[in-house]
């Protein structure tokens, strides 16, 4: 019996027997289908030893770029991809084919399709807390929004089985006040992946407009930081990847009452992400920046006592929080340390300038 806890001692071998329903798949099951990852293209040619091989290309123009005849394509379903992430047993970044335990340490593997939030269409890439809706909103021009809903492995939703509308804040100078302006998300054309909707000219950046979408019979809200026009990317990008890694669920953050506490409890996560950037834990600056982002909005129900002014400046300077932990986060996943200094210089100015909008040193 084990010395500690008193149960029984049990070889590693019985634990896999037990939980053998329960491991995930070491091996790719990939059918044929009419749908899914792109064409392969198979050709026969003799091999140097004597018999065949099989050649595979994406393209009839490939294949014939290689003196190659291309003779017949073919399409196998999308593969899901899951990955160990225990340390020290030696099988860390494993692959497996399906969720369940890993059959090494038996943990329970992780699916990859969280572990990449780069954009595909070049805008912001938000994944929902129920952890299988993505989100992505771009804006090719002054007036125009769009956004694309993805499953838990970034594949594309119907837009047409969503439901959203967008707030946009601006100021009247002379009624010194901030005013709401809704806009709903539509689907104009049959063919469009996104829903659209037809925005006046953005002039000021950053400029973060708030999208109410339901997801699962539930309207949640998703705020945007943009500081530019987005740019589609070319087809053949491809991204920076960081270390395999999961940020899991983040506990809802304490709100405070008061705007004081809600400051105090914004200046502590500043110093966290602060400590962790000077120990080089880039992977734990993901919970401090969000918390903030969270705080830093709530602090806006807090601000009746602020001039219609002060309150503008109060919004940009929380858009300017919510931009910089955008930017923090995914600078950490890549473990890129200048764009994660660079980026809490602008976090650390936007703290400061709410401090002193609330007259708090």
């Amino acid at each position: 019996k084990c010395p500690e806890c008193g149960m029984p001692l049990r070889p590693k071998s019985w634990f896999i027997e037990k939980y053998k329903d329960q491991l995930a798949s070491e091996r790719p099951d990939t059918r044929l289908t009419k749908v899914g990852a792109g064409e392969q293209y198979w050709v026969v040619k003799p091999h140097p030893d004597g018999g065949v091989e099989i050649g595979e290309f994406t393209s009839v123009a490939e294949a014939e770029a290689a003196g190659e005849v291309a003779y017949h394509p073919s399409r196998f379903e999308r593969v899901r991809e899951y990955v160990c992430l225990t340390e020290g047993q030696g099988c860390y970044g494993n692959t497996y084919y399906s969720p369940g335990l890993c059959p090494t340490c038996l943990e329970p593997v992780q699916s990859t399709g969280h572990m990449d939030h780069n954009p595909i269409h070049g805008g912001v890439f938000i994944m929902a807390d129920n952890l299988y809706h993505h989100l992505e909103a771009t804006l090719p021009a002054t007036d125009e929004m769009r956004l694309y809903f993805y499953n838990d492995f970034k594949e594309p939703l119907d837009p047409r089985n969503f439901k959203a509308r967008v707030v946009i804040e601006s100021f009247d100078e002379e009624a010194d006040e901030l005013i709401e302006t809704e806009i709903p998300l539509v689907h104009k054309h049959e063919l469009d992946p996104y829903l659209v909707a037809e925005l006046g000219s953005v002039e000021d950046y950053p400029f973060t407009p708030a999208v109410f979408a339901w997801l699962a019979g539930e309207e949640k809200r998703f705020d945007f930081p943009f500081d530019a026009l987005t740019v589609e990317p070319e087809p053949d990008t491809e991204f920076a990847v960081g270390r395999l890694h999961a940020h899991g669920e983040r506990e809802a953050v304490e709100i405070p009452s008061t705007a004081g506490g809600v400051i105090e409890e914004i200046l502590k996560r500043d110093a966290i992400i602060r400590d962790r950037i000077e120990a080089e834990k880039w992977f734990e600056i993901h919970t401090p920046a969000f918390d903030a982002k969270d705080l830093a909005e709530a602090l806006r129900d807090l601000s009746g006592e602020l001039s219609g002014r002060d309150r503008n400046n109060l919004r940009k300077a929380v858009d300017r929080i919510k931009l910089a932990a955008d930017r923090l986060d995914r600078a950490g996943d890549t473990s890129d340390a200048p764009r994660v200094k660079s980026y809490y210089k602008e976090f650390a100015i936007a703290v400061a300038d709410i401090q002193a909008l609330f007259g708090k040193e």
